[in-house]
């Protein structure tokens, strides 16, 4: 038994060692300088340590033409709403990618987000000191921003996270 045991437990190393190189050549791949690699590396442990569905993530992330300090800081951020919050990682990339691409942040991406867990809506209706239902209708009208959104989400991350490891600062200024 002993041995099944240690057999057992050996596969599970290996496995986790193998998951650990994998985030390295992704971070090669995607062109990450060490430091930049040393957070990805943070950021899968923080997201559970999925590799396939932290690679898909990380791919949806560079798909949206972030510059690539800006996509370090993106899968840090969702790592840590992922962590903090118990959501699934791709769909919080889903819901953050698909308001950087369109520009918009519709009732549908706070929705995703609500979904898995993160309190946008009233995080957002502070941050305009205004209602949940409020909240609701600027999304649906398009009045808040990407932008504002960005912010709000590192706030919340920064709020959950419990470690020394924090959401620096927003990404994609540019960007509302």
């Amino acid at each position: 038994m002993l041995f099944r045991s240690g057999s057992l437990l050996g596969t599970l190393i290996g496995d986790i060692a193998s998951q650990g190189g994998k985030i390295k050549e992704l971070g090669a791949d995607i062109g990450f300088s060490a430091e930049q690699t040393v957070q990805l590396q943070k950021a899968f442990k923080l997201a559970g340590q999925d590799a396939d569905k932290f690679t898909e993530a990380v791919q949806n992330i560079r798909g949206v033409g972030l510059a690539i300090e800006d996509q370090a800081k993106a899968v840090q951020l969702v790592s840590a709403l992922t962590e903090a919050y118990g959501g699934n990682i791709v769909k919080v990339t889903n819901a953050l990618t698909g308001a950087l691409e369109t520009g918009k942040v519709t009732q549908a991406t706070l929705n995703q987000l609500t979904s898995q867990g993160i309190n946008i809506q009233d995080a957002l209706a502070v941050k305009y000191k205004t209602s949940r239902d409020n909240i609701l209708l600027m999304a649906k009208d398009g009045k808040i921003s990407v932008q504002n959104l960005i912010d709000v989400l590192v706030e919340i991350g920064n709020a959950g996270v419990t470690s020394s490891n924090k959401v620096e600062s927003s990404f994609a200024s540019d960007r509302k």
